[in-house]
């Protein structure tokens, strides 16, 4: 499932999206879909300030990215989910391509035995205001929830790692074993950057 967001970046509109693949089966019809899009949601939006405003969801039945979705659902305009985060201590927003990094190690090792991970970046957070490498101490807290098990690993039964593109199904040892933010701002490039045209 991959869930598009909107919030201002350089004084403009700009979308931005997470991904993510569950242990837990397609779903069915388009009522489960619906289901499992407000789950994601709903462990989301502690994540995001009210500046974040969900657009758009769609939903995929596998890896190969030449088949196209199987569900995709628009929030009416004005109805709109928006992110639920709000800052309490002293943090400042972010740019909009800065971001926090979350990861979820898999069970599996790679080709040369090295530990594997799920990395999802989470725009529109909060820099600590002394330290500006540092994510605000109360937005990391929120992201160690979204990490845990009451965060998106309680929702259809959990991520997973997707296999290849091509692959029916993922690799042994795909299921995550452990998660956690890091504590460091990073950086996401936006689709849309540089001069932009002007507006009619």
């Amino acid at each position: 499932m991959v869930v598009v967001k909107s919030f201002t970046y350089r004084d403009q509109p700009e979308e931005f999206s997470n991904g993510y693949t569950f242990i837990g089966p397609s779903p069915s019809d388009s009522a489960s879909w619906d289901v499992l899009r407000d789950d994601v949601v709903r462990v989301e939006q502690p994540c995001f300030p009210g500046t974040v405003k969900y657009v758009r969801v769609y939903g995929y039945t596998n890896n190969d990215p030449k088949q196209p979705h199987a569900y995709a659902y628009t929030w009416p305009l004005g109805s709109e989910p928006v992110g639920t985060f709000q800052e309490t201590g002293t943090g400042h927003p972010m740019a909009g391509d800065q971001a926090g990094l979350v990861s979820f190690g898999l069970a599996r090792k790679s080709d040369k035995g090295k530990p594997t991970y799920l990395r999802k970046y989470m725009h529109a957070g909060f820099v600590d205001a002394t330290d500006r490498d540092k994510l605000a101490g109360d937005w990391l807290t929120a992201l160690g929830v979204f990490t845990g098990p009451a965060g998106i690993q309680s929702v259809h039964g959990g991520l997973m790692s997707p296999g290849g593109p091509l692959d029916g199904d993922p690799p042994p040892g795909s299921n995550v074993t452990a998660a956690a933010p890091s504590p460091w701002v990073t950086t996401r490039t936006l689709k849309r950057r540089g001069k932009r045209p002007k507006t009619a």
